[in-house]
């Protein structure tokens, strides 16, 4: 095995990523790789002090010709004296047999304990040598090039849902590129739900996943849930930015200063801004249950305890009484209207306060109560 070759890097990402906890994962430029065509396989713990991880062990590469690694590199980031940081030990390969392979678990040790990566399936396949993944080499700047290195997609966890029931709609970005701060240039519109954003996204994290087979630096941008106010086939347009891509230039000399001074660090490079646009998703809203509704039912979907209380039970004639309708629960807790309830004769009744309190993670829910004033 080579010597381990030390590289550092500190990279600032457009927006601050916060780790919370300690990883140790294995990712690859893709799953499906051509016969004899390079690829890179990458071990990355993820913690607050890099500088405590020991013991590399990687896996038997078996099937596979290492032709560089093990390479580490690190990844640093300083953000209101916080330190979040991550280490790549990577290794350039090449699969030599058509076929199935796994590549095993490799492992690292961090103050005392043990972290292992999951196994990696690969399937080698003919292809044309010639296709090198060479990510030391020019971008091409092309538009499909470019939406297929960096791209935006909404993903819905439910796609046939009751008028009323809770969609939770995300939205990521996935990049193979450097890019810098992006630009809202269109949100989505939501014609026909009533909509929350969730726990609102101040700290975007940036995370390497793999999509579709490949693998992508990823952050997700925004989430909301969605509630169908109406029964049909309602559609979600999409979330539009405006993302400065750097791109290194394109020259033709080869001389070893033109090699030194290409790097990024010296001006090589150009922006392009580039119109991100993710896809569309079509919700289908089915009418609620026409059978055996109640009369008092007011359009709740969800889950609820109800209860009304009053101050007191017994009270002199123009003494005020107040009566609290409170509903606690999950779901479209906004949508839900002022009870309809009978008071005795002799009463008079003022209109109510409402006040609501949502709490929007995963799931909206809440508070709703209704202030009632009677006097007999």
């Amino acid at each position: 095995m080579k010597n381990i070759k030390l590289y550092s890097a500190f990279v600032l990402f457009f927006l601050p990523m916060i780790l919370n906890a300690q990883s140790f994962k294995a990712t690859v430029d893709r799953t499906s790789i051509p016969q004899n065509v390079q690829f890179q396989v990458y071990f990355t713990f993820d913690g607050e002090d890099v500088n405590k991880v020991r013991n590399f062990s990687p896996p038997n590469f078996s099937g596979f010709r290492i032709l560089s690694g093990p390479n580490q590199s690190s990844n640093m980031t300083f953000i209101n004296g916080k330190v979040s940081a991550s280490l790549t030990y990577s290794y350039i390969l090449v699969g030599t047999d058509i076929g199935d392979f796994t590549i095993g678990t490799a492992s690292v040790e961090y103050d005392g304990k043990r972290y292992q990566t999951e196994p990696i399936k690969l399937s080698v396949i003919k292809g044309n040598p010639t296709a090198q993944n060479n990510q030391q080499s020019d971008v091409n700047v092309s538009e499909e090039e470019l939406s297929k290195n960096v791209f935006i997609r909404a993903f819905a966890d439910k796609r046939s849902v009751y008028q009323g029931e809770q969609v939770t709609v995300e939205y990521k970005l996935y990049t193979k590129l450097n890019i810098s701060s992006p630009q809202i240039s269109k949100l989505p519109s939501y014609n026909g739900f009533w909509s929350e954003e969730l726990e609102p996204i101040r700290n975007i994290n940036f995370n390497v996943e793999m999509f579709e087979g490949e693998r992508y630096r990823v952050a997700t941008l925004k989430r909301v849930a969605l509630f169908p106010t109406k029964a049909g086939e309602l559609e979600v347009t999409p979330f539009e930015l405006t993302i400065p891509v750097l791109i290194r230039r394109k020259t033709n000399q080869r001389s070893l200063f033109d090699e030194f001074f290409n790097d990024s660090f010296f001006g090589r490079t150009e922006t392009i801004e580039y119109q991100a646009k993710s896809n569309k998703l079509k919700i289908n809203a089915k009418p609620l249950p026409s059978n055996d509704v109640p009369e008092s039912f007011e359009g709740a979907v969800g889950e609820f305890d109800f209860k009304a209380v009053v101050n007191e039970t017994n009270v002199k004639m123009n003494d005020p009484v107040n009566l609290n309708i409170q509903i606690t629960g999950t779901g479209n807790i906004k949508l839900l209207n002022v009870p309809k309830f009978n008071i005795p004769a002799g009463f008079e009744q003022y209109d109510p306060k409402t006040n609501e309190t949502i709490t929007n993670r995963n799931i909206i829910s809440g508070t709703k109560i209704f202030e009632y004033l009677l006097v007999p």
